[in-house]
């Protein structure tokens, strides 16, 4: 068997200085959350115009980290350079056996 708990509902009723008493303290929390939400919002316009500054520093940089591709990409190899050293080289000496 089910045992049903029953609960009564008691009605209360508050004085006028009661209610009065309890709008002030609903105030004061709204009013608390209202100076709050002012904060917030001054705090994430800050921090918005730091991303747009940021943003302007990301695209300074992605447009010189694209000039230096740009330039390495017209640059010899090491490797590449030690061989044509050396052919110069070898080019070099067979000019100046031929000349003597």
């Amino acid at each position: 068997m089910k045992k049903k708990i029953q609960q009564k509902e008691i009605e209360q009723t508050f004085k006028s200085g009661e209610v009065m008493s309890m709008l002030e303290q609903i105030n004061d929390g709204v009013e608390l959350v209202s100076e709050q939400h002012g904060e917030i919002v001054s705090r994430l316009d800050s921090l918005e115009s730091k991303f747009d500054k940021m943003q302007d520093d990301l695209d300074i940089v992605k447009i010189d980290v694209t000039k230096i591709k740009h330039d390495l990409k017209r640059k010899v190899d090491y490797d590449d350079f030690e061989k044509l050293e050396k052919r110069f080289l070898k080019v070099e000496r067979l000019v100046f056996a031929k000349l003597t």
